[in-house]
Order: C-alpha cells, then structure tokens, then sequence
C-alpha cells in the first residue's frame, strides 16, 4: 500500500449540460429509427444523420469465407437477431461502419440490453478450438457494453468471455478470442449494454466470428480440469455441482461479465457475519491473506464464505523465493493448493504474492505467475487466477519494469488483474500531512485499458481512504465502486482492518453508511 495519488481536475458540468441538451433534443428522433424509412433518423453524438433508401435483401452481399455470423453486417435486416429487452430497429444509414446496414438498439426501460445471436452461432464446437470474434460499437451514450461468448454445454453454462468498452460516439472495434473448453457445446454470441437509461440507443455493426485453430485435448487432462465435470452416477451431469453459482452472467471460475462483486477484508481475516450485520447485507467478496503453510485455514475459511454466497478472494505468500517458485521447486505446494481448492463447491479467487512492487527482482515475480497460473487453472477449473498491484506504480509511478506491460506474465493464464489504489489524503509521513485527494477512477484508466487489450478481467483488490478523508468526503467510497462498475472491474474489496496497516482505514460510522450504498450494487453468489 504505497500512494502519492494526484487530484484529477475534471469538471463533468458541460457534459451533462451537452446530455440534457441531446436528449430533449433527440427524443422524438429515436422514435423514427425504423427499418426500410425512405427518411430514417440516426442519432450519433447529437448529430441527426439522413439514411438512403430501403435494403433491398436481394442485393445484400453474401457471407465471408470463414465467417460464422449470420448476418452479421445487418444488411439483411434483423434476420439472425433478437433482444431481450428493448426495440430492435435495422436502418439502412450513411454512417453505418461499413456496408448500408446497422443495428440500432433502443431500450425501452433503463437497464440492461442485450443483443442475440437467435441460433447459437457455433451450434457443435470441439474443445481447445480458438475462434476470433469481434464487433463495431458506438453510441451517444455514455455506456458501457460488451462483446461476449457464452459456452453452453449439456445446458449448462460452462464459461463466459467478454470484451468491455465505454462506448463513445466513434465507431470503436471489440475484439477477444475464445477458446472452447468441451467437445460438443454451443457458443452464443452476445452484444450487451449495462445501465442504459430509458430511450438509450446502442448501435452495433460488423459482428464477426471466425474459427483460428484448433489443438487435440491434452490427453493427461479429464474433463473435470478441463471444466465440465463428467456424467455422474445419479445420472446426471457433474458440472451442476457448480452449476448453482454459474448465473447468466457468471463463468465456472466466478468471474461476471454483468456486474461486480463487493466486499472487504474485514480484521485479521475474520468472519464478514458481524460487520454484515452492521451493513444491513451479505458482502459479495470477502478478501483474505495468508502464508504457505496455511492451506487448511484458506480452504476452510472459503467453504465458509462460499456457504454465506461470497466469493473468496485469498492471497498466498509461496512456499520458496520467486526464483524458486519459478523453476519449479514450489510445484507440489502450489499442486495439493490446486487440487485441496478444486474440490470446494464453488468458485475462488486466487494470487500468489500480493503487491510485489520493491520487494524483489521483480522479473522472478513474473517468471512465477507465468509458471502457476497455467499450472492452478488447470487443475482448478474453479479458481479465478489473479495477479495484484499496487496500481500506484502502474498509474503514476516512472519506473518502466512496475509498468503493467513489464510486469504481464503472459495472454490467456490470468483470469483478473487486481490494484491496490487507496487514498492517502490525512496520513502523515515524516511529519507531514497529506492533502492530496485522489479518486479511484484515475486508477481505473490505467488498469481498464490494458485490460481490455490484453482480453482479461480487473478488479480492486484492496481500497481504503482514512478518516479524514470520509470527513472531507464520504461519498468517494461509494463513487469508486460505482465507477468500478461502469467501467466493467468485476470485483471491489475495501480494507477494513488495521492489518499492516499506515493510514486510518477501518470502516467508522461515516464509512459504514457509504459502503453500504456500495453494496447495493453488488453482486452475489446464488
């Protein structure tokens, strides 16, 4: 928990100001986004775009070799799609991406929409087979949507991928790859939008599947490992063990592609049950520590949390020095960690050494995340693996080997990137006070970006903001998680504990009411 955060200085006045303007100013011309107008209105950035004359299916080109999608340039109309909340609307527009044909969505209540592939694009998929999927986004908006696989199996959901953005006014392309996890399951191909208010109009062009390789099974895999459980002696299928926490939105690994989960750290690795009942409300994550020889403890603490319907988040420090744990003479304790994790009923986030930031040679560091992750995963198909900064030496810190691109073990072996971000502002540090005030959001622009370009998940692994802080502002609390989640981090843990502490954290009754406010919003294991 090292901080020099900096006060951003960005008024929101005129923007909001420009939104209310729009608005008034483009209500009755949504309404007139039909297919096949001679007339047809588009709204982009409060510009109203003229469209040409009707499509006429007969003219429309025919598909890409190798593409997937079903029309997928909506030059066919809606043929192919649907939504499930909202008014779908096909124009044939100038300022399509490319082509004559858009989709524009326009919700009727403020919400979630969701554009759908009406078939499964990919109705039988092999495992370990990679496709390449990508879409072109925009909207008036200031909204945050996402491309995303859903990998259905024996009608389970077996794994969700997504790609988030926050759509602007600009054409802007989201990409991710999939690889499949089970022979013979479906792939469904969405187009999401969270927190669309009432009218709000997404438009979506482009939307491209495409297979790019394909590898056998590693054949010392089971299908357990690999993700899906096989068939039970009761008959029936062994993934539902897991299946009660794997909700539309949530992968086996207990990774959302809807929301976040919240929570804290609370004492010296405490049961959450009291300060919960202070909150008014279960927490959604609850963020715990401990050292290498205390396996039993983490995986006993976890079927607590998971039985209270809270996603464990657990840090390890390992069992033999980063160099070590690189090459291989910490595998068997990261292997019965693996196996003694895979067998709870549940999903659990995992990070082997927290913050290593001037704590070592730091190349060693991502030497071993790179040798464990792939390891963990693979033999829990359960475990979410993290990685956890500071996110202070990522976002205003110069030393280029901290950079998160000096410090990334490797594409598609990390499930989410966790930062430590807190706000410093009253803590004195020889002699002197703090008065910088720095909003989490300022963090979020570093993480959230390379995030998205490295196709992986983040979250806050730990925040906090002293007394004096919550004095001068409480709301910066409940401010940061919300903006955590408009900004697509699935997971929001604050630090309420005096452990290895320097600054005035635990929740006070100021705190307590905002983090309450903050996990309103959060999501829960069902």
């Amino acid at each position: 928990m090292t901080s020099e955060p900096v006060t951003p200085s960005a008024s929101t006045s005129n923007r909001k100001a420009i939104r209310q303007r729009q608005r008034k100013e483009d209500t009755q011309a949504r309404a007139r986004i039909v297919l096949g107008s001679k007339i047809a209105v588009v709204v982009i950035g409060g510009i109203l775009a003229a469209t040409m004359s009707p499509i006429d299916i007969r003219t429309a080109p025919i598909l890409n070799a190798g593409e997937l999608v079903v029309n997928g340039g909506f030059e066919s109309g809606k043929s192919g799609w649907r939504v499930n909340n909202g008014s779908l609307t096909l124009t044939q527009v100038e300022s399509a991406h490319a082509g004559r044909g858009a989709a524009t969505v326009t919700t009727r209540t403020a919400g979630t929409v969701a554009l759908n592939d009406t078939k499964n694009t990919v109705p039988v998929a092999k495992a370990a087979t990679t496709y390449a999927v990508s879409a072109w986004i925009r909207s008036v908006e200031a909204v945050t949507a996402q491309l995303r696989i859903r990998e259905v199996h024996a009608g389970a959901l077996v794994e969700t991928r997504g790609q988030a953005a926050l759509l602007t006014a600009q054409w802007q392309k989201v990409s991710l790859t999939y690889r499949t996890v089970a022979s013979g399951s479906s792939l469904d191909l969405n187009v999401v939008g969270w927190n669309v208010p009432t009218g709000g109009v997404i438009q979506i062009d482009d939307v491209s599947m495409r297979l790019v390789g394909s590898a056998a099974p590693n054949p010392t895999s089971s299908a357990t490992t690999a993700g899906v459980a096989p068939t039970t002696a009761a008959g029936g299928s062994a993934a539902m063990l897991r299946g009660e926490m794997v909700s539309d939105c949530l992968s086996a690994r207990g990774v959302p592609s809807c929301g976040a989960f919240i929570g804290a750290a609370v004492g010296s690795n405490a049961d959450p049950a009291e300060r919960e009942s202070q909150l008014g409300g279960r927490m959604g994550l609850h963020r715990t520590y401990y050292q290498a020889e205390q396996v039993a403890a983490a995986v006993r603490n976890a079927k607590v949390d998971l039985a209270a319907n809270r996603v464990p988040w657990i840090s390890f420090k390992p069992a033999y020095s980063w160099a070590d744990m690189a090459d291989g003479k910490g595998d068997a304790w990261a292997q019965d960690l693996a196996q003694q994790l895979s067998r709870l009923d549940g999903p659990v986030w995992l990070a082997i050494y927290h913050e290593p930031e001037n704590d070592g040679d730091i190349k060693q560091w991502t030497r071993m995340q790179a040798h464990l992750a792939p390891m963990i995963r693979a033999i829990a198909p359960n475990v979410a693996y993290s990685i956890i900064l500071t996110g202070w030496h990522q976002t205003f810190g110069s030393n280029p080997d901290f950079q998160l691109a000096s410090l990334w073990p490797g594409d598609e072996i990390v499930d989410i990137i966790g930062i430590d971000p807190y706000n410093d502002y009253g803590v004195v540090k020889d002699g002197t006070m703090s008065t910088k005030f720095v909003e989490l959001k300022s963090f979020y622009t570093t993480v959230a970006p390379f995030a998205s370009a490295h196709h992986v998940h983040w979250a806050v692994a730990e925040t906090g903001y002293t007394d004096e802080a919550a004095a001068k502002d409480a709301a910066w609390l409940t401010r940061g998680a919300d903006d955590l989640v408009s900004m697509g981090g699935v997971g929001f843990a604050y630090f309420d504990t005096t452990l290895n502490a320097y600054g005035s954290w635990p929740l006070n009754s100021t705190k307590l009411s905002a983090f309450a406010l903050a996990m309103n919003n959060t999501l829960r294991l069902p």
